[in-house]
């Protein structure tokens, strides 16, 4: 009796099982692809040798090096460094058309009538040319109104460097990266070298733009020019200081939206740009070609993990085996 209900307690056991089976694999192996994740990202057991150790440390600088450059060209959920460089210069945009140089406080209607009469230096008064006293007010050796427009500018390529910096730093802290601290510090020294770079460069071409305003007092915009036009006639009767300061802040108008249209372009150009397509070469040239001395100290914790993990994926590996032979 006793043989028989063992048989059959055995028979019951082994259906139920069966009946089971599926979703007991299926979660043996989620728990194995989950670890085999964790694997991944913790990397392969460190080479013996030079040339592999060399081999490894290419394949994390190629790595973040294609994240980096990913994350900017990509439209990716996880990283918004595009975004926020686009927000960036929306901001810029609404600063620059803020910047109001000649209201009354900065250039009162006195200061503006005496302006003009320096114009007419020890002449005989008579009209003054409309486009002199632009040249006269915008280029004041004193005031320099244009040169407003530069902090902001400067201000949008600050953002748009530390949103740069975040994103480099946040790649950098991937298990794959981390795993070496020596090697991740070097990785940051050189991408943040590389983005100062571009930093200095972009902040030369944004004092070019608006030096070129400055030097050269121009413009074909029509509005403008229609209300210069008006101007000239206006000025034969005299010189009007609310007229002045008119036909000032349209010029100026068109100053701003010269550099709201090439300012962003240029920090695209010199400061985005610029880093990701010198990034593989930057950090190719002074970390993944240099020799791998020192650069490859993992922590004993990352190797203790890593051993913890293949055996933990063995016996996940072993057991689902075991299981579908029963199926």
């Amino acid at each position: 009796a006793w043989p028989l209900l063992c048989h059959f307690l055995a028979t019951v056991l082994l259906q139920h099982l069966k009946q089971h089976l599926p979703s007991i694999v299926a979660e043996i192996t989620q728990l194995a692809v989950g670890t085999e994740r964790r694997l991944a990202e913790l990397g392969p057991p460190m080479p013996a040798d030079d040339a592999g150790k060399t081999a490894l440390i290419q394949t994390i600088v190629a790595s973040f090096c294609r994240d980096f450059v990913g994350a900017l060209v990509e439209k990716r959920a996880d990283i918004k460094t595009g975004r926020r460089i686009k927000d960036s210069f929306l901001t810029l945009q609404t600063q620059l058309r803020a910047v109001s140089p000649f209201d009354a406080e900065n250039y009162s209607n006195t200061y503006l009538l005496e302006a003009a009469r320096d114009c007419e230096g020890n002449h005989l008064s008579m009209p003054i040319p409309p486009i002199e006293l632009l040249e006269h007010m915008l280029q004041h050796p004193e005031r320099r109104p244009i040169r407003l427009l530069l902090q902001p500018c400067l201000a949008c390529l600050h953002t748009v460097y530390e949103e740069l910096r975040a994103m480099s730093c946040k790649l950098l802290k991937k298990a794959s990266m981390s795993r070496f601290p020596t090697l991740q510090a070097r990785i940051r020294d050189e991408s943040d070298g590389l983005l100062l770079r571009a930093r200095g460069a972009c902040e030369m071409k944004l004092q070019e733009l608006v030096d070129m305003e400055e030097a050269y007092i121009s413009t074909d915009d029509a509005v403008f020019l229609r209300e210069l036009a008006d101007a000239v006639k206006k000025l034969v009767n005299g010189v009007d200081a609310t007229l002045l300061r008119s036909i000032l802040s349209s010029y100026f108008a068109t100053v701003v939206r010269t550099i709201s249209n090439a300012a962003p372009k240029a920090v695209m150009l010199f400061m985005v740009k610029a880093t990701q397509e010198q990034v593989y070469a930057c950090l190719f040239e002074r970390v993944g070609r240099q020799t791998p001395a020192g650069l490859l100290e993992e922590p004993a914790e990352m190797e203790a993990k890593r051993r913890a993990d293949e055996e933990v994926l063995g016996k996940l590996r072993a057991a689902r085996g075991t299981l579908e032979t029963l199926a």
